[in-house]
């Protein structure tokens, strides 16, 4: 006959089981109370630009799904995987695929998406007898080295026969030491080290990214602690220094050699100053001994055929206006138009 169990022990599987459901039964509860206690605005990356969310790999992007009016004219609309453009759709036959990466003149800050330089790229293309989709993958105040990991990451979905790069200003801009008091991430880090510092949770961030406890968790204490392990300088430093924008150029490169795409580099018109001194796309453009590489000095371009700023620039005299959205596509579709560009 089988003794009975000794008073007080149980089956290790029971116990487990047991411990288990009782953590899910307090994380639902969590759960359900983040639900109704935390508003959409404490879930706000920054509060003044709701159609931005943090990003475990990317640290931030469009908001899936976000439409509402932000400016004058059409409201501004993000589709379901994050973009500001139509649904991922499958090209039509013997139609050239055109992904287009920036930061927030690509992603047409002030303008309706119809006027931005990439669906203006587009539809002249298309005019002129080479169907082309053009895609906006542009997010405001991204930086280069964030777009190659969105294309490393993403990339494949598109399946670009060409590839537009447009960034600069926020490469160059400080993070730390109060640089930037709209950075949400006020920590003297490049956006590598910040990137490589949230990786180890990065997975599980993403797997658990329905969850608005997680969101609240992740804005709120995670990931400012999880900035802190990287290497750390005092001050100020360059969001993307020298080395790692010309590492992002070679990665974009490599993913455009091993998926049979062209790379149009364009350094944006809106370039003066510090910013027009600036060779680093330059010089690695002229290094590259490959067709697949094309450089477009865009202010070299406008100061040469005269354009004058006024109704070109927006009253921050950065972002186009569609007019000078429109320069910028006619200047892309001359560009593509001398490339290899098959469907």
């Amino acid at each position: 006959m089988t003794p009975p169990p000794a008073k007080g022990r149980g089956s290790p599987l029971v116990t487990l089981g047991a411990l288990l459901g009782l953590m899910g039964a307090l994380l639902g509860g969590a759960e359900l109370w983040a639900r109704q206690a935390i508003t959409d605005r404490e879930l706000l990356l920054v509060h003044d630009m709701p159609f931005l969310q943090d990003d475990p790999w990317l640290l931030w992007r469009l908001r899936p799904g976000f439409s509402a009016p932000i400016w004058q004219g059409e409201p501004l609309t993000i589709n379901s995987i994050g973009l500001r453009d139509g649904e991922l759709r499958e090209a039509p036959a013997g139609t050239a695929r055109i992904l287009s990466l920036g930061e927030s003149s690509t992603w047409g800050h002030g303008v309706d998406a119809r006027d931005t330089y990439t669906e203006q790229a587009g539809a002249l293309l298309t005019a002129s007898g080479r169907p082309a989709d053009a895609i906006n993958a542009g997010v405001p105040a991204w930086s280069l080295y964030q777009s190659a990991l969105f294309l490393e990451r993403e990339g494949a979905a598109f399946a670009p026969s060409a590839v537009l790069v447009y960034h600069l200003q926020n490469d160059l801009m400080s993070r730390g030491g109060g640089a930037n008091r709209r950075d949400p991430f006020q920590v003297s880090m490049s956006d590598r080290q910040l990137m490589e510092a949230r990786r180890p949770l990065a997975p599980l961030m993403e797997l658990l990214a329905g969850s608005r406890l997680r969101q609240w968790i992740w804005l709120r204490w995670l990931a400012p602690r999880m900035a802190q392990p990287g290497e750390r300088v005092s001050g100020a430093v360059p969001r993307v220094p020298e080395a790692d924008r010309r590492a992002a150029l070679d990665r974009i490169l490599a993913w455009c050699d091993a998926a049979n795409a062209v790379m149009i580099v364009m350094k944006p018109v809106y370039a003066r100053g510090k910013f027009m001194e600036d060779r680093v796309m330059e010089r690695w453009a002229a290094e590259q001994h490959t067709y697949r590489v094309f450089y477009l000095d865009l202010p070299r371009l406008k100061a040469a055929a005269q354009v004058p700023d006024a109704g070109f620039f927006q009253i921050d005299d950065t972002h186009p206006t569609p007019a000078g959205h429109r320069w910028i596509a006619e200047q892309v579709a001359v560009a593509l138009s001398q490339k290899p560009v098959t469907p």
